[in-house]
This record gives C-alpha cells, structure tokens and sequence, in this order.
C-alpha cells in the first residue's frame, strides 16, 4: 500500500489518494456501515465483518471454493461422465461440400504449455457453470426425488457436442454449502497456482460457506452479533447463481435453531 501511494503521488502526480478495503466498499455500495461481507470471488470466497467502516480483521474466514474451484469442479463432473472437452484452440472447423460444417481436433496444435491448455478447460467449466447452474433450496442428497424428474438443460461443447444437464446444474454451485463432497487432486488448478492455498497467502479452509459466515460473526464482539448477521452483503463474481442468498439465509438460519446454546444472542436476528 505505501508503495502504491508512492506511485500515485511522485510518478502520476494525483493531488489526492484514498484507499479503502474491499469489503467496506461493498458495504458502503449498499448503504452500510456494519455489516458481514461474504464475498465469493475467483480464487476464493472471504468472508469480513465491517463494524462501523472498520474492519474486523480477527474475524476474517476465508475458503478455498470461489470461481475457478467451482469451474474445475465442473470438469471433474463432466470428466466423470466420460467426457473430456477440449479446449477451442485445439478444434479445427472445416465445411464439406454439401455445407456441413465438421469439428475436429487440430493436429498443428503442439507444444503448448499446460497452464495455458488448463486455462483453456477451465474456461469451459465457467462457461457451463454460468450458463446453466443455479442453488438448490436446501442440501442435496444421493437420489433426491425432488431432481429425479427436473427438466434437463442442454449446453452445447466446442466441439459441437450438446450435453444435457439435470442434478449437476445444482450438483456444482453445491460445492459452496459442501466442498466436502469432493476431495479431489485438481491438475487444472495446480498447475495455476491455485491448487491448496489462497492466492494472497492467508490460510483457506475447506468449510460450508453459512458454517464461516458464523463463526467469523461469533469471532466479534458481543453486541455486534446482531448487526451484523441483520445486514449480509453478498458480492463477488461467483454469488450471482440464482437463489443463492436465499439458500444462504435458510441455512444460516438452521444452525442458529438448531444450536441456541452457542449463538443465544442471535436468536431474535435469526429472520435476517
């Protein structure tokens, strides 16, 4: 920060300079001044309590699950499934005689580095991710009837082929409520840099996001309890899935009601 000040003043001459953090700018772009900010962003998902423009930063949580987890997420299903996208750069479209148009995989593409090849695939996993996903209401289960008959969404892959998503639509964003339900080695992410730690170097965790958003609130004074789970600011690329605040209230609300012994002061905010 001191050398960015110093960047601003000696070389671009600015007569004024103001820094702020992230997570009391989304605060104060909804009218706040208190309140906790879950921010759900590529490279992970932070979680601050703001308490009067100020941050708490002995109640901050972090997670390892943000946008790019998620995406390789996403692959591993597919991959599951038996399919293996591949990336745009390496298809090769040609037009046959009678108009049709054929994919296939260019066999000039050689010597590319695996992080960009990586890149590449993961940019797949957003695409489908943002295109099709969306939160379930409550916490999936093996073979929940309630997705046994959901109308499948089709997704068409680079190389033409359209792929029909059901359970996994929800089975991904999932991945934020229980990152347990994968434990996998994840190349893709390793190979950027992104594999098993936060990219700013602070500690992640591998928790359900409402899990963190409490106990970085019970990491705060006691009379800002209430406060600050009454004003939840979510932001970040990744918290635009559909239904994802309500989900995140429903659950929040469950751990209250189900342990009054440990969180007795938020009983009453307990509505959000």
């Amino acid at each position: 920060r001191q050398k960015l000040c110093e960047l601003m003043f000696e070389k671009y001459r600015v007569p004024s300079f103001f820094l702020s953090k992230d997570a009391v700018l989304s605060c104060y772009a909804c009218g706040r001044t208190t309140g906790l900010t879950i921010d759900i962003g590529s490279n992970g998902t932070v979680i601050t309590p703001v308490i009067d423009g100020w941050v708490e930063t002995k109640a901050i949580n972090r997670s390892i699950i943000g946008g790019r987890y998620l995406d390789a997420y996403t692959l591993t299903l597919l991959k599951a499934k038996g399919i293996e996208p591949l990336p745009l750069f390496r298809l090769i479209k040609t037009v046959t005689q009678d108009k049709r148009i054929l994919v296939s995989q260019n066999p000039n593409i050689v010597n590319v580095h695996p992080s960009y090849d990586s890149l590449m695939r993961l940019e797949i996993g957003r695409d489908l991710k943002e295109s099709t996903c969306r939160v379930a209401d409550s916490s999936l289960v093996e073979n929940d009837p309630r997705y046994t008959n959901i109308p499948l969404v089709p997704y068409e892959l680079p190389d033409g082929t359209i792929l029909d998503l059901g359970i996994e639509r929800f089975q991904i964003p999932e991945l934020l409520f229980d990152p347990m339900i994968t434990n996998t080695y994840i190349n893709d992410l390793n190979l950027l840099g992104l594999g098993h730690s936060y990219t700013s170097g602070y500690p992640a965790v591998l928790e359900p996001l409402p899990k963190l958003a409490i106990d970085s609130i019970m990491k705060c004074d006691h009379d800002q309890h209430i406060p600050l789970l009454g004003n939840l600011v979510i932001t970040g690329g990744s918290s635009r899935f559909e239904g994802l605040p309500d989900r995140i209230k429903s659950d929040i609300e469950k751990i209250i009601t189900s342990s009054p012994s440990t969180i007795t002061s938020m009983t009453q905010a307990s509505a959000l």
